[in-house]
């Protein structure tokens, strides 16, 4: 899924030049392919979250960005066992970066950044009721030897 992203985001470099504007073109290559992915025709729209094409598709755009998120996703992940969280904060953590940062100033990809965070609650909304309720999975990330 992360590879479905970030190839479709890229195929813009066999149809544009790199200019003002290509970031655009390569989000909306993006995120017809993370739609796509939550929203799949073949079987009855009902996909999957969407995280990892998303990770895709950022990464062909904003690599630093995702460092970041995938530092505070580990760490989440690592104190707190719970995949789904570690997601969704790191998710809000790459839209804050993108939208404090200088660097990142196209307004699709602000917008873009923007919208993440609405979108990852939406299909973690679940997981968030199950966290709420102290009953969701978790996952150890290290095993203890007992």
């Amino acid at each position: 899924d992360i590879l479905k992203g970030w190839l479709v985001t890229n195929i813009a470099y066999l149809y544009a030049p790199p200019d003002a504007s290509f970031i655009n073109f390569q989000l909306s290559l993006g995120v017809q392919a993370l739609i796509g992915h939550i929203f799949p025709i073949y079987v009855g729209f009902k996909g999957g979250k969407g995280i990892a094409t998303a990770i895709g598709l950022i990464i062909a755009i904003a690599p630093i960005p995702v460092l970041i998120s995938f530092i505070v996703f580990s760490i989440v992940l690592i104190i707190t066992n719970y995949v789904s969280l570690g997601s969704i904060i790191s998710g809000i953590c790459f839209s804050l970066v993108i939208l404090l940062s200088p660097k990142y100033d196209q307004a699709a990809l602000r917008l873009f950044a923007a919208i993440i965070p609405i979108v990852i609650i939406i299909t973690h909304h679940k997981n968030i009721q199950r966290l709420f309720k102290g009953e969701e999975n978790k996952m150890k990330v290290f095993k203890s030897k007992n």
